[in-house]
């Protein structure tokens, strides 16, 4: 009895995943941190319901296409020769043409949840949030960096608006703008993008008679935007703005825009 040599099929299916296996690690080395940690926790999922698949597949097909048959070195040269490949192959084709179906599924669901992230909401593509803060109390004469949080004097470094005239006026710097919206809602990139160019100013005064609840964005023309709620206008006796925050920072330009300031 001479056994069946096996074929080449497994072999090239072992080439093809480890040439996946090399550029899969590649491609999460060039994403970063943290877009690499969520391609591999999607990509993980539909990888184990690939593996399932192909292990229901092996048990099933070994029931139906029983291994085939030895061939018989005794055998008659004159009689044909048994032919077990092509079960064999079926039986490898298909758990590996539903595996590559699975793993293009979690690329492309992947790469849809990942635009979708970077999008803070619907028709604002590109952004993504970087910051944000509630109870932030600026004095007089203080800068905030609003992608730190960080509160400092005029001078701070990467400073994005300074309180100054006795706190009554906020000051967008290095060429930064400012809006004041006419409604209140929630904090999306979306508002700030809406705001109407004659809105826009570096500098708003009268922040004594703000009513709390005023939403007014800021953004530095090119990359950065954010949205301030008033939570407590300075006055005469407490010089202090108290205010929350959300800032955002547009990642791919070609996908979005900055604010019309």
């Amino acid at each position: 009895m001479v056994p069946r040599r096996p074929g080449s099929v497994p072999i090239a299916v072992g080439g093809v995943l480890a040439a996946v296996l090399v550029g899969l690690v590649a491609f999460l080395a060039a994403q970063g941190l943290d877009r690499a940690d969520q391609w591999a926790g999607v990509l993980a999922m539909f990888l184990g319901v690939a593996a399932l698949t192909v292990q229901v597949w092996g048990l099933w097909s070994s029931t139906r296409w029983p291994a085939g048959a030895a061939v018989d070195a005794a055998a008659p040269t004159d009689a044909p020769a048994p032919v077990a490949e092509p079960a064999a192959r079926r039986s490898v084709r298909l758990p590996v043409i539903l595996s590559a179906l699975l793993v293009a599924a979690a690329v492309g669901v992947t790469a849809s949840a990942l635009r979708d992230t970077n999008s803070t909401v619907n028709g604002a593509p590109g952004w993504v949030e970087v910051g944000n803060g509630s109870g932030v109390v600026l004095g007089d004469h203080q800068s905030i960096d609003l992608n730190s949080g960080q509160v400092g004097g005029e001078h701070l470094p990467g400073g994005d608006l300074f309180l100054s005239q006795r706190s009554d006026r906020v000051t967008a710097l290095d060429g930064g703008e400012l809006a004041v919206l006419d409604v209140t809602g929630e904090h999306t990139v979306r508002r700030c993008l809406d705001a109407a160019a004659q809105a826009w100013d570096g500098m708003i005064n009268g922040l004594y008679g703000l009513p709390v609840g005023t939403d007014i964005c800021f953004t530095d023309g090119r990359t950065t935007a954010a949205m301030i709620t008033v939570e407590h206008p300075p006055d005469v006796l407490a010089r202090t703005l108290s205010f929350s925050y959300t800032c955002w920072e547009l990642r791919d330009p070609d996908a979005g825009a900055a604010p019309a300031g």
